[in-house]
C-alpha cells in the first residue's frame, strides 16, 4: 500500500492528530521583478502566483499523448517505490528501485489502461521522473514550450527540472538551500510549508545547517502520524498548506521546510535560482563545485560574501573537503 493511501487511511484514526496548521499560503497575480523580489525573496516569504505561466506553450500542447509522441523514446531514470515515498532514508531493505525506462514505457504504467505491464517491484509502486532534465535536454520542442518567469527577470538563467509523479508520490520534509519555483503544468499536489525558525522543531536529520545533501536536510518526523513522546518540539510546529493545480507556481523560499503529495498524475517544472539568503548562494555555488578548482572559487565575489558568515564559512569549507 503506498504511502499516500496509508495516510489516508489512518488520518482520524491515530490517538494524537497531526500537526498544526496556521493557515493557507498567500496567493497573487504575475508580479513585477522588483516587487516580487522586494516583498516575497528578500521576506523569505513563500507564496502561489498565478499568471506566470499564461505565455507557456506547455499549458496547452503537453498532453499525454503529445508527450508520448515527442519524447517516448527517450530513455532515462525513474525511480519507483512501494511505499510512495521519495526518498525513504529508513526503511531496510530500501522500498525503492532506479529503473532505465523509455518515456513511452513510463507512461504505460503511469496512465491505467487495458492492459497493464507487470510491476517491477509490487502491485501499488508509484513511480516518479524525480527532478531530471533528459526529456527537455533530448527534445528541443520542449524546453521550448517553457518560459523563464517573467518575475525572475533579473536572475541569471535558473536551473530548470521536471518532476514527473503519478499519485501517491510524497516527497517527505525537507528543506532546499536554494530559492524554488515549482510551476505545475498537469495535475494537483498538496504542499505544507514550515517557517525556517521553526528548524528546532521539525528534528533535521542532520548534525549541522546546512545540510549539505537531501539525507542532512530532511526532517526525522512524519508531520502526518507524529510521535510526539520521540519528538517532542513538534508540538510546537505550525504549517502552511497549499493546493497546487494547473498553471499554479509556488514559490518556495531557501531554507522553507516542505513536504508535497502527488494527488493525481502531474507534471511540474522546477527552477531553482539565489537570492534574499546566503544559503541561496552557496546552493548555486555547490554546483560550480564539480567544475572549477579550490583556488579559483576564493577568488570570487560569491565565495568571499559567503565567508563573511561563519556558519556559511563552515559550509563552504565541508564542501571543499567533500565531507
Amino acid at each position: 500500500m503506498t504511502a499516500w493511501k496509508v495516510r489516508r487511511d489512518r488520518l482520524g484514526t491515530a490517538a494524537e492528530g497531526p500537526i498544526s496548521i496556521q493557515g493557507k499560503v498567500g496567493r497573487i497575480e504575475d508580479p513585477a521583478p522588483a516587487a516580487f523580489f522586494k516583498r516575497y525573496v528578500e521576506a523569505n516569504r513563500p507564496v502561489v502566483l498565478s499568471g506566470v505561466m499564461e505565455a507557456w506553450p506547455a499549458l496547452d500542447r503537453w498532453s499525454w499523448s503529445y508527450l508520448a509522441a515527442v519524447a517516448g523514446d527517450c530513455t532515462g531514470e525513474v525511480i519507483v517505490s512501494k511505499n510512495g515515498l521519495y526518498p525513504d532514508y529508513v526503511t531496510q531493505p530500501s522500498p525503492m528501485a532506479k529503473v532505465e525506462m523509455r518515456f513511452a514505457d513510463f507512461l504505460r504504467r503511469a496512465i491505467p489502461g487495458e492492459e497493464s505491464p507487470e510491476p517491477i517491484l509490487e502491485p501499488g509502486e508509484t513511480y516518479y521522473l524525480y527532478g531530471k532534465s533528459y526529456l527537455l535536454d533530448a527534445v528541443p520542442a520542449l524546453r521550448d514550450d517553457v518560459r523563464k518567469p517573467a518575475c525572475l527577470a533579473g536572475v541569471p538563467e535558473p536551473f530548470d527540472k521536471l518532476w514527473i509523479s503519478t499519485a501517491g508520490c510524497v516527497t517527505p520534509l525537507h528543506y532546499d538551500l536554494s530559492n524554488g519555483f515549482l510551476c505545475q503544468v498537469r495535475g494537483t499536489k498538496q504542499i505544507w510549508l514550515f517557517d525556517p525558525a521553526q528548524i528546532d522543531c521539525l528534528y533535521p536529520r542532520g548534525k549541522q545547517f546546512p545540510g549539505l545533501d537531501n539525507f542532512e536536510r530532511q526532517s526525522q518526523v512524519d508531520i502526518h502520524h507524529p510521535d510526539f513522546d520521540a519528538f517532542p518540539e513538534l508540538r510546537r510546529a505550525t504549517a502552511l498548506e497549499c493546493t497546487l493545480r494547473q498553471g499554479d507556481t509556488l514559490f518556495i523560499p531557501s531554507n522553507w521546510w516542505h513536504e508535497v503529495e502527488t494527488l493525481e498524475l502531474s507534471i511540474s517544472v522546477g527552477f531553482a535560482f539565489a537570492g534574499g539568503t546566503v544559503t541561496s548562494e552557496l546552493a548555486v555555488l555547490s554546483d560550480l563545485f564539480k567544475s572549477k578548482g579550490p583556488a579559483e572559487l576564493m577568488g570570487s565575489p560569491t565565495v568571499q560574501r559567503l565567508l563573511q558568515d561563519p556558519t556559511m564559512m563552515q559550509a563552504v569549507l565541508r564542501m571543499m573537503a567533500g565531507q
